[in-house]
């Protein structure tokens, strides 16, 4: 750790904060206007998975419901002068986000990224017995 006062550390931190909200549900989707215009808001992300369960197509992302939303919820992030920002598992999900307008895009999770690190480490290993056989 740096030797920094709090001091010096907080108005640089509070300068460099990143306030992001996240909609998912049905009062977030109504008053998504309204959320997007507030001041200090840098960002209004969509939940794809908790928008899925509110909406009652739990776990559905291509449900039309859905679908229908997340497409329009760029244009409207946007009139606010905002990025919108959505969380994909996989870059196909996150290209078609992009595509939409999102700019603000996340992929897959720790956990997931992690698993998969696991699983190429561990066929790299399995490579080196099959190659010295």
């Amino acid at each position: 750790m740096m030797d920094v006062t709090w001091d010096d550390y907080l108005p640089a931190a509070n300068d460099e904060t990143c306030v992001v909200v996240q909609i998912e549900s049905p009062d977030g989707i109504e008053n998504l206007d309204a959320i997007a215009a507030v001041e200090g808001v840098d960002v209004v992300f969509a939940g794809p998975a908790d928008l899925s369960a509110s909406l009652g197509v739990m776990g559905q992302f291509n449900h039309p419901t859905l679908l229908e939303f997340l497409a329009s919820f760029p244009a409207r992030i946007s009139a606010h002068g905002k990025p919108a920002g959505i969380t994909f598992a996989t870059m196909e999900q996150c290209r078609r986000s992009y595509e939409q307008g999102y700019r603000f895009i996340n992929t897959g999770t720790v956990l997931q990224h992690g698993i998969d690190g696991l699983k190429s480490g561990i066929n790299e290993l399995r490579d080196l017995e099959v190659s010295a056989t």
